[in-house]
């Protein structure tokens, strides 16, 4: 499943920045690479790194969070326990 069927990168750092900022977060960096070589995504990605950075207040936030794209993987995962 590509991520423009969840959203695509632009569309999802749009959307990240609004809520930060409505949330009293001031938005630095956002981005959604391929977890494996952090290059853009492309067809073949199987799994994101969602990378964000905001202020809050003199504090600044960095987390980043991996997503996998590929279902059948959680299945195999499952099966191997």
């Amino acid at each position: 499943m590509a991520i423009s069927s969840l959203c695509s990168p632009t569309v999802c750092r749009v959307r990240a920045s609004r809520t930060e900022k409505y949330s009293g977060f001031e938005p630095e960096y956002f981005s959604v690479r391929d977890a494996r070589t952090l290059r853009t995504v492309g067809e073949h990605t199987e799994e994101n790194a969602i990378l964000a950075a905001a202020r809050l207040g003199n504090t600044r936030l960095i987390d980043n969070v991996r997503h996998c794209l590929n279902p059948a993987a959680d299945w195999g995962m499952l099966a191997a326990r």
